[in-house]
């Protein structure tokens, strides 16, 4: 089964029942912007307590797995059912609209699209996808939600009600993640390509400059000592992106690595190199955007990242992968700790899940360990909740 066929499958049971119901969430996306690949199916669906047996007949066992006490459930609790097809691997997951003004009006703008050869299925309008994804991302901070936004923005053009999407996303909480959206859109030459530019996330030279950097606990990372010991990592060319003031690649220099730091912040540079000098130790220092750096330069045996790459890839994944490539070869070592998306706290890190750390990083490395790990805090206090990313660059 392909998934045009799960998504016929599950339209025609939907309609059989007479059920109110439109596709979201990534195949939504898809069908009104870029393509790509998805496992899953997003569909929306209203479903009484007392459908819920011919709802499930529709999916034979011999072919699909549907549990009736969990569709009953999610019923009950306004949640959410898979139905999984286990040949294939592909799930649609059926989400249980709560009775808000959103869902209502969601419903009321859902419309139908020939996106099967031989039928309309209901989807999403265009802007309500787009609000989803601005939920999707915030909650775990994926690149691929603003991929897809953006390819709906680029494809569908002046027809997008931008003032719909703004209305509702100052009122669902996303009105921060859809205003960087709109100033990146503004950055677009006239030929549509995004414009390369520097580390939008945060303005890295007032923080510095005001001393208000809660990412700084001012000590050598206790998990990149752990890793190099037990890893039994020999000694050779390392280098740090994101160094910050320098704590970590000046502990590296004191090991007896040969390393090179770069950061965008030239005032964070300036504290790296005088701790440095005080320290007695020499480190190549480079002011440089980690997003577009290292073409050129000969590969190192050893990278380090400590909270770069989950700032970089909410702005632009695609310039951080390449600089991954510009300063690896197969065999180079990469430990990356970044933000935990199971992390519970208010803190303001961002925040990466297990699946999008093995697609993005995966995508280059070969993952040696993926660990659930803690961050240090000034005075080695507990920090947030992070992930510990082992790699290794594999072979072309």
């Amino acid at each position: 089964m392909q998934a045009d066929d799960l998504l016929r499958f599950a339209a025609d049971a939907c309609e059989r029942l007479q059920l109110t119901y439109f596709v979201t969430g990534s195949t939504a996306t898809i069908a009104y912007g870029d393509p790509r690949l998805t496992a899953d199916i997003d569909i929306v669906v209203d479903l009484p307590i007392g459908s819920v047996h011919a709802f499930c007949e529709l999916f034979p066992s011999a072919e699909f797995y549907v549990s009736s006490e969990s569709v009953q459930s999610a019923v009950r609790k306004g949640t959410q059912f898979n139905v999984i097809h286990p040949t294939s691997g592909l799930k649609i997951d059926f989400m249980i609209p709560k009775d808000t003004e959103f869902n209502r009006s969601r419903v009321a703008r859902r419309r139908r699209l020939r996106v099967l050869s031989d039928r309309d299925v209901n989807f999403a309008s265009p802007e309500d996808a787009i609000l989803m994804k601005l939920r999707y991302y915030q909650e775990g901070e994926s690149q691929k939600h603003l991929r897809d936004i953006a390819g709906v923005l680029r494809v569908q053009g002046a027809s997008v009600d931008k003032a719909y999407i703004a209305k509702w996303a100052q009122s669902l909480g996303v009105w921060e993640v859809w205003n960087m959206i709109l100033q990146q859109e503004g950055s677009a030459d006239a030929s549509g390509e995004t414009v390369s530019s520097p580390n939008l996330d945060r303005d890295w030279e007032d923080h510095y400059a005001t001393g208000h950097m809660p990412w700084d606990s001012g000590m050598p990372s206790s998990e990149l000592a752990r890793v190099l010991r037990e890893h039994d990592v020999p000694l050779g060319r390392a280098l740090e992106l994101g160094c910050g003031t320098g704590t970590n690649a000046i502990w590296l220099a004191q090991q007896g690595y040969s390393v090179t730091a770069v950061d965008i912040a030239a005032s964070a540079l300036k504290l790296a190199q005088a701790k440095g000098e005080a320290a007695g130790v020499a480190v190549n220092w480079i002011q440089a955007d980690v997003q577009n750096f290292g073409e050129g330069m000969e590969p190192f045996d050893l990278v380090f990242d400590r909270g770069c790459y989950h700032c970089c890839r909410r702005v632009d994944l695609g310039g951080y992968l390449n600089t991954l490539k510009n300063v690896t070869r197969p065999g180079t070592r990469f430990l990356c700790l970044c933000g935990n998306a199971n992390e519970q706290s208010e803190s303001r890190i961002p925040r990466v899940t297990e699946a999008d750390v093995r697609d993005e990083l995966g995508s280059l490395f070969d993952i040696v360990h993926l660990l659930v790990m803690h961050f240090e805090d000034a005075g080695g206090a507990q920090g947030p909740l992070g992930w510990s990313v082992w790699m290794e660059r594999r072979s072309a």
